[in-house]
């Protein structure tokens, strides 16, 4: 592991690499855009964008155009009880407890489609979880 980690203080400021556990791949992608102009700085947010989304308090899930799950945190994985893995490739609309489940396609689209509402000088508002419930696995709906 020595020869990894000092191959990641050629591409990271050593002060930047215990902040949180990098992977051996992530260290070999920062050795490779080390040969490449500007391949640092992407890969360099990739890893803090990645840090980022694992480190959230909050569930995160990315939803393709299809509403297929692609990406997910170990708070999603907490939230609807059950594994990242079982999350992945799922649709998010079978989260959806059943009295919603018909209408939340057009509900993702319709979000997908403007993703923000239109309200001026405002941001869109943090919605409570009794406004978006979901279905865990193992439970009907919350």
């Amino acid at each position: 592991m020595n020869c990894v980690m000092e191959g990641a203080a050629a591409c990271l400021h050593t002060s930047e690499l215990f902040r949180l556990p990098l992977s051996a791949k992530q260290v070999l992608d920062l050795k490779a855009a080390r040969r490449y102009p500007g391949a640092r700085d992407v890969v360099q947010a990739d890893l803090r964008f990645q840090q980022i989304f694992k480190a959230s308090p909050d569930a995160i899930l990315q939803v393709d155009r299809d509403g297929g799950i692609v990406l997910a945190n170990s708070q999603a994985g907490e939230m609807f009880r059950c594994k990242l893995d079982d999350l992945l490739g799922k649709f998010v609309d079978e989260l959806a407890p059943s009295r919603f489940r018909g209408r939340h396609p057009e509900y993702r689209n319709h979000y997908q489609a403007k993703p923000a509402a239109p309200r001026p000088k405002r941001t869109r508002p943090r919605a409570s979880a009794a406004a978006h419930p979901g279905r865990r696995a193992n439970t009907p709906w919350f």
